[in-house]
Order: structure tokens, then C-alpha cells, then sequence
């Protein structure tokens, strides 16, 4: 049996004894109304810090209050723009996949791929090379 296992038991079953079953479970409908407002907020674009405060306060209404927020589709966009889920549009500023070749807005060509060096494995491998001392760099090329 796991070690941790036995201390969460014995946590839990301490819990209970000093307080009574009821105010454990109360104690864990908090704790699992705190962890769904916070995914709730993240997910609508919301700050999940005001989300964690309001379910510490409220409790499961706190989960309702993260619900009625309004969607921040701002904050969305951004974040799966800057992850790279994402890109825009030089045309219209619409949203579209990186794999496109042509804007499903406004049907314009969008560029295909990056600029030769500019992917991220040839940086990496240009800062290594750059970091090397060139009298090392070149010690295998030598006859």
C-alpha cells in the first residue's frame, strides 16, 4: 500500500473524527468548486485568480459566477495566437490555421512555411554554434 496513500487516509479519517463527515464533505464541495470556477474562467478567457476568489468566498455559487461572465474573446484570440495555434491574416486580421495557403475570409494567399533559417531548430542550432569557440568549432575539420 502506498505510504501517501495511508496519510491522506489517516488525514481524512483525523478530518472526520474532529469535525463530523458533513463538514468534510462541505470542506470538499469547496475545494472542488474552487478547482472547477478557476478551469472555467481560464476557459472563457477569464482571470482564474478572481475565479479561485470568488469559489473560496461563495462556494458552488462561485462556480455560477465564473459562468455568467462574459467570454473575453480578446484574451482568446491572443493566446492562441501567441502559442501558435493560431495566426492572422495580413489582409482581413481574421483568425485562420498555419497550415492555410489562402484566407477563408477573404481568400487572400497567405505565406506557406517561413524564410529559410528562421525555424526554430536552425536558431537553435545557429546560438549552439555561435556559442562554440571558433578554435573547438573548427578542431574536427582540421586534416
Amino acid at each position: 500500500m502506498n505510504f501517501a496513500f495511508c496519510k491522506a487516509s489517516a488525514a481524512a479519517m483525523v478530518f472526520t473524527i474532529a469535525f463530523g463527515p458533513s463538514v468534510m464533505w462541505i470542506f470538499l464541495l469547496w475545494v472542488l468548486s474552487l478547482f472547477l470556477a478557476v478551469t472555467v474562467a481560464g476557459n472563457r478567457g477569464n482571470n482564474p485568480l478572481w475565479a479561485a476568489l470568488w469559489a473560496l468566498v461563495f462556494g458552488p455559487f462561485g462556480v455560477v459566477i465564473a459562468l455568467l461572465q462574459p467570454i473575453d474573446h480578446a484574451r482568446l484570440e491572443r493566446a492562441q495566437v501567441n502559442t501558435g495555434a493560431m495566426k492572422r491574416c495580413p489582409a482581413c486580421a481574421e483568425l485562420v490555421r498555419p497550415e492555410a495557403t489562402r484566407c477563408r475570409f477573404c481568400a487572400a494567399p497567405l505565406a506557406t512555411g517561413t524564410a529559410p533559417g528562421t525555424d526554430a531548430e536552425t536558431q537553435r542550432a545557429g546560438a549552439l554554434s555561435d556559442a562554440i569557440p571558433p578554435h573547438l568549432r573548427d578542431r574536427d575539420r582540421r586534416p
